[in-house]
C-alpha cells in the first residue's frame, strides 16, 4: 500500500468526519425518537390499563430510567457512543 500524499491525507480525513457527522446525527435521531415514541406508548398503556402499573413499578427497580421516565439526552449520549458536539440542537 503506497502512502498517502498530504492533499489525499487531507481528503480522507474530512471524508471521515463527514461520516462521522452523518452517523452521530443519525444515530442520536433514531434514538431520540424511539425513546420518545416508548415515552408516548407508555403513557397510553398506564392510562388505558392499570394492570400494566405493576409491570412498571416492577422494571422501576431493574431500570427505572426507561419505560417511566423520560429518558435525558445525555443518557443517549453515552449508552449509543453519540459524540455530542456533532448533534446541534
Amino acid at each position: 500500500m503506497k502512502d498517502l500524499t498530504p492533499y489525499q491525507t487531507e481528503v480522507m480525513e474530512r471524508v471521515w468526519d463527514t461520516k462521522e457527522l452523518y452517523r452521530n446525527i443519525h444515530s442520536y435521531r433514531a434514538e431520540r425518537f424511539a425513546f420518545d415514541q416508548q415515552g408516548v406508548f407508555t403513557e397510553d398503556i398506564l392510562n388505558f390499563d392499570d394492570c400494566y402499573m405493576d409491570y412498571v413499578e416492577e422494571h422501576k427497580k431493574v431500570n427505572g430510567l426507561k419505560l417511566y421516565v423520560e429518558t435525558p439526552d445525555s443518557h443517549i449520549f453515552s449508552a449509543y457512543g453519540i459524540d455530542r458536539k456533532y448533534i446541534q440542537k
